[in-house]
């Protein structure tokens, strides 16, 4: 089976992952058998978002399925194989997180302020488990893919429209609840903003601050900043000659307080206006509870939202793998 692992490598896919996802009832001796390799190419194309005329012929690598609509923002030039397998992996995993979310109302008319008062309601300002908790709330899974199968693992996050349901998928490796937070309000922003019109995806890469991006991205920025600020384009910058770190998280905490802000995106707010990272990093700290992973709740959350009755068992399994959740 060293051509089929070839082939899928050659994808961008890791080996050993690819390896992983071979069905438990394969064995060496079921490559003599015909129909075994043909159902073992079958789940493997299910699985990796393959068409599976390409794997199951002797004669053609194996090749993606197309997207109806790709878009690939802040990516590197030269990577377009990678974010082939990126697209590809991401739009399976969505499928399977869409089987699994049952209820589905999601408003046509929803505004990122809309967004922000519903939360608001119930909570102090607008985090990350308050955005979560939206999310389900109109038939949006969110998953962080802690554990991925991909060389190339420079993403933030991705948007994936099939039909008319939408999946988010989180990828930044960032344990703070602040940092995810901004990401998963920026994949809200492509859903009510519209900017996938069909079946398709958008894969952010850097997600970076909107001068020189485009449009759809400085809207995305604009309409997360709106959610978690309450207001368009807000910065925080530095006051006077700045100061120390008790300084800056008492100015992040009386701001919190005032406009109900999460202080944890004020500061990195403000680490990104000013590019004081340690000073803004240290603060950080001193507000993160160093035991809490902002993905494992994400994928927490998810685990318990999902109808597991409606997920066939490797799919179950396979997504588990990617929430470091595995059993």
């Amino acid at each position: 089976m060293d051509d089929i692992v070839d082939g899928l490598e050659n994808l961008g896919f890791d080996r050993a992952f690819i390896q992983s996802q071979f069905p438990e009832w394969w064995v060496n001796d079921a490559v003599d058998s015909p129909s075994a390799v043909l159902q073992l190419k079958l789940a493997l194309a299910k699985t990796f978002n393959i068409d599976p005329v390409s794997l199951i012929s002797d004669h053609t690598s194996p090749q993606f399925l197309d997207q109806a609509e790709q878009k690939f923002k802040g990516a590197e030039r030269g990577k377009e194989a990678n974010m082939r397998a990126i697209s590809a992996f991401g739009s399976a995993m969505a499928r399977y997180l869409v089987i699994g979310t049952k209820d589905f109302a999601l408003p046509d008319d929803l505004t990122a302020s809309t967004i922000r008062n519903s939360i608001l309601k119930s909570e102090r300002w607008v985090s990350l488990e308050g955005l979560l908790s939206f999310c389900w709330a109109v038939g949006i899974p969110v998953m962080h893919l802690k554990n991925r199968p991909l060389r190339f693992n420079a993403v933030s996050g991705m948007t994936v429209r099939i039909g008319d349901r939408f999946a988010i998928l989180l990828a930044r490796n960032e344990t703070h609840p602040s940092w995810q937070a901004f990401i998963l309000a920026h994949e809200i922003a492509h859903i009510i903003k519209k900017h996938l019109h069909a079946q398709g995806i958008i894969v952010d890469f850097e997600i970076l601050p909107s001068d020189g991006l485009d449009d759809e991205e400085k809207e995305a920025n604009d309409s997360a900043l709106e959610m978690l600020t309450g207001q368009y384009g807000l910065r925080f910058d530095r006051q006077g000659d700045g100061g120390s770190v008790r300084e800056l998280l008492t100015y992040a905490l009386n701001l919190s307080r005032e406009y109900q802000i999460d202080p944890g995106h004020i500061l990195l707010n403000y680490a990104f206006n000013t590019q004081e990272w340690g000073i803004a990093r240290a603060a950080l700290n001193r507000i993160s509870d160093r035991a809490f992973s902002a993905p494992d709740k994400i994928n927490q959350i998810c685990l318990e939202q999902l109808d597991l009755r409606e997920l066939q068992a490797s799919s179950l399994k396979l997504l588990k793998e990617i929430m470091g959740l595995a059993e």
